[in-house]
């Protein structure tokens, strides 16, 4: 699981898909425990297309 987290973060991290370490671990969370996100700031996070927005 760990490695899996690290080659996700770094994914994103390499795409410029989310806009902050915070952001980058808040969605690999949420894609890796298949949980949706619910935010204000949508913005940061619409760009990850396995991510679910609520």
């Amino acid at each position: 699981m760990v490695v899996d987290t690290g080659i996700f973060i770094e994914y994103l991290r390499k795409t410029d898909k989310s806009k902050t370490v915070l952001d980058i671990f808040i969605a690999a969370t949420a894609i890796i425990f298949q949980l949706p996100i619910k935010t204000l700031d949508q913005e940061h996070f619409q760009r990850i297309e396995s991510l679910e927005l609520v």
